[in-house]
């Protein structure tokens, strides 16, 4: 997220992926319904909570083991799933 120039990283806790349109409109914020057709890939959370600015650095991709950092910035992936080290 990016507000007045800072970055800002969460962690998104993820209990559900889908590729297909959820049903249930209400669950998709009302900015996105009239596009809900351009998106390939579904998320529903059940929380976010703010991360450390150095989390990008902490994570690698669990399916080669790079560095989330740099995978993230040439790839056109909508998500990874992550290994991170404390």
């Amino acid at each position: 997220m990016n507000r007045s120039g800072k970055v800002e990283r969460y962690w998104a806790y993820v209990i559900e992926i889908r590729t297909d349109v959820p049903s249930d409109k209400d669950n998709i914020p009302e900015y996105y319904r009239d596009t809900v057709v351009t998106f390939k890939t579904w998320f529903k959370l059940s929380k976010m909570e703010p991360a450390s600015k150095d989390v990008m650095g902490k994570c690698t991709v669990a399916s080669s083991g790079a560095l989330l950092g740099e995978v993230s910035k040439h790839s056109m992936s909508p998500y990874f799933i992550i290994d991170i080290r404390p």
